[in-house]
């Protein structure tokens, strides 16, 4: 929202939300509906042992935010590399990956594209990523990517012509 342009305040908004309960939220538990649902998703939960959850942001029409939750005992710093990824190494679904534009040491702009099974298409993304201290937790880390559009550092055109839809 426009409440939340500053990247400051939406780390703030952000972090309230990921550390708020379903109530508070409005996220619901993503469930089995059908016995063609992605396999792949239920594997992560059960290896996991994580949360999925999902909500329409503005309460109600199409799912438009999802949340995983899930405890990792590996050091903060391993997990904030792997996550953050800043040599762009290819990883499973990922087509390409590129840091574009001028970055700063908490802030950078991010292409990506990500190959989906049928019946959907490949999807890209421009991101602005952010990265600090969380204001909650002592001694923990917040990453924070945002949908961006720019037609100079990467279109939408350009994406079409790649065979990609924007997400």
């Amino acid at each position: 929202t426009e409440d939340h342009k500053d990247p400051e305040l939406f780390m703030e908004y952000f972090e309230m939300l990921a550390l708020s309960d379903p109530e508070e939220s409005g996220y619901k538990p993503v469930k089995k509906e059908r016995e063609s649902d992605n396999k792949e998703r239920e594997n992560f939960q059960q290896e996991t042992g994580s949360l999925l959850e999902w909500r329409n942001s503005e309460g109600h029409g199409p799912i438009n935010e999802g949340r995983a939750t899930f405890k990792v005992e590996l050091p903060i710093e391993l997990i904030e590399e792997f996550l953050v990824n800043p040599k762009f190494e290819y990883r499973k679904g990922i087509i390409e990956s590129m840091k574009l534009g001028e970055s700063t040491e908490n802030t950078r702009t991010v292409y990506k594209a990500v190959r989906l099974n049928w019946p959907f298409t490949n999807r890209d993304t421009l991101m602005t990523e952010h990265t600090g201290n969380t204001r909650t937790i002592r001694g923990g880390r917040i990453i924070v990517s945002r949908s961006i559009e720019d037609n100079v550092l990467f279109g939408v055109k350009k994406s079409k012509q790649r065979g990609y839809i924007r997400a």
